[in-house]
């Protein structure tokens, strides 16, 4: 029987959530006399002994560790007691191990080898796998949302769950509908988008929106290195979904090749369609020298801006 459930991956939203709904289900079905939740700083040693430990009035009571592996990491006699205990892990118990991300620890690779443990990785979701994870959210929680939504959503949020299922909650409690106009009315947009903005208005050679958009970001307290980084980042993905477009991929193939999300290459896409290769070199080779420029001690405002207005024709 499998009665040891680990749980760790990138997407710590989706861990942290299938831990919650656990503790929750058990709750309502057993109360709280058999459940125990050990703090972070426990030692490895609690878990056994609560293992050990017989659930009063009930078949089976539910352990739950958190972080125990990356907090015990330079301890690994002990984890390596812990693995043994969880090994033989009685059938009284369930014991639920949480980890952010995997621990570089012996000890945690041999847990994941048990015979009576569970293993759920959380991998990041990204293209469409996360517009329908939006649409099964806002689904579960009692409201609809159509794909164009759905992708005007996730150009204001990125792929940050937690981000987007605070934002599904608001635009739920404003409207059980989720629309463009609710999400342009109450989400707020981020440094993603803004980027997405300013390059727009440089590939219409608007510089005058660029400038505008440029001096938001810095307006509101965006670091100038990590705005230019984000604009390097952009105009790669340009150069490399106009070349995957030339050499004949569709949408659904560059997204593939790129990982990246549906409604990203399609805007992206539409803005390699406003500049040359030639341009697009060109542009990315002067963001590298502001970069080195920024490095030396230049003024990094002064630099974007002499940037922007360059692109005029």
């Amino acid at each position: 029987m499998k009665n040891v459930l680990v749980f760790y991956g990138p997407e710590t939203y989706l861990s942290k959530k299938k831990v919650a709904d656990l503790i929750k289900s058990y709750k309502e079905k057993l109360g709280d006399y058999n459940l125990s939740v050990l703090l972070e700083e426990a030692l490895p040693s609690a878990i056994i002994t609560e293992i050990k430990t017989m659930p009063f009035l009930a078949a089976k009571r539910l352990v739950v560790a958190k972080s125990i592996f990356v907090r015990n990491k330079t301890n690994e006699k002990e984890l390596e007691k812990l693995v043994e205990g969880l090994n033989n892990c009685p059938e009284t118990a369930v014991v639920i191990i949480y980890e952010e991300d995997k621990p570089k620890s012996k000890s945690f690779d041999k847990l994941l080898t048990l015979p009576n443990v569970k293993v759920e990785i959380a991998g990041k979701i990204v293209g469409v796998k996360l517009s329908q994870w939006v649409t099964d959210e806002v689904t579960k929680r009692g409201g609809k949302i159509d794909k164009y939504a759905i992708s005007l959503l996730l150009s204001e949020t990125g792929s940050d769950l937690v981000k987007i299922s605070g934002e599904i909650d608001k635009l739920l409690a404003y409207n059980l509908k989720i629309t463009a106009e609710s999400i342009s009315l109450l989400v707020k947009g981020t440094l993603f988008s803004n980027i997405f903005a300013m390059v727009d208005a440089m590939g219409l050679r608007d510089y005058k929106k660029a400038m505008s958009e440029l001096s938001f970001l810095i307006n509101s307290g965006e670091n100038e290195m990590y705005i230019l980084t984000m604009m390097v980042r952009q105009f790669k993905n340009i150069l490399m979904v106009k070349d995957l477009s030339v050499k004949g991929m569709a949408s659904v193939e560059i997204e593939k090749q790129t990982g990246l999300q549906s409604f990203v290459v399609r805007n992206t896409l539409r803005q390699a369609a406003s500049f040359s290769f030639t341009e697009l070199k060109e542009i990315y080779g002067k963001l590298l020298e502001i970069e080195y420029g920024i490095k030396k001690g230049e003024n990094p405002g002064l630099l974007l801006d002499l940037f922007t207005v360059g692109l005029r024709r």
